[in-house]
């Protein structure tokens, strides 16, 4: 029964990431045709929208281990993928800023959503550090799945 639920919150977890990278595209699209200055409010509700479901986003990893009783790394893992969760939201509020205040800069915005787009919501330096480890014991390894809150 558990593994049905997570299953369905993955499912959940994907579409939304899929939901935060087409809004991302649409702000890009909008600075790279210089247009976001015309679409003001639709880019104010969008990227509202955008910091609303990151918040809902859990990270989703998969996690290799050796024994039950050596599962500490987790720990490890999941606070880096919450840290970068949170530059995820630091960096649409800055985007929200760069592109609303008088003195606003475009170009940061767009360089802050490029960064966000190549590094796949900033999930590929987590997925860096979890490739990292090595299992030094004799048993076999075995995969588990972890979620940030």
């Amino acid at each position: 029964m558990t593994k049905t639920v997570e299953a369905v919150k993955t499912v959940d977890s994907k579409a939304v990431k899929t939901n935060i990278i087409q809004n991302l595209e649409y702000i890009k699209a909008s600075i790279l045709n210089d247009t976001f200055k015309n679409q003001r409010d639709i880019l104010k509700l969008i990227i509202n929208e955008t910091v609303e479901a990151i918040k809902d986003y859990k990270f989703t990893f998969t996690v290799n281990y050796s024994t039950n009783t050596f599962k500490n790394h987790y720990q490890v893992y999941i606070n880096h993928a919450m840290k970068k969760k949170a530059s995820l939201l630091a960096d649409m509020e800055e985007v929200q800023r760069e592109l609303f205040t008088r003195y606003g800069n475009p170009k940061r915005a767009l360089k802050l959503i490029l960064n966000m787009l190549n590094t796949g919501l900033y999930k590929t330096e987590v997925i860096a550090k979890i490739n990292k480890w090595v299992n030094t014991t004799s048993s076999p390894t075995k995969t588990e799945i972890i979620y940030t809150k």
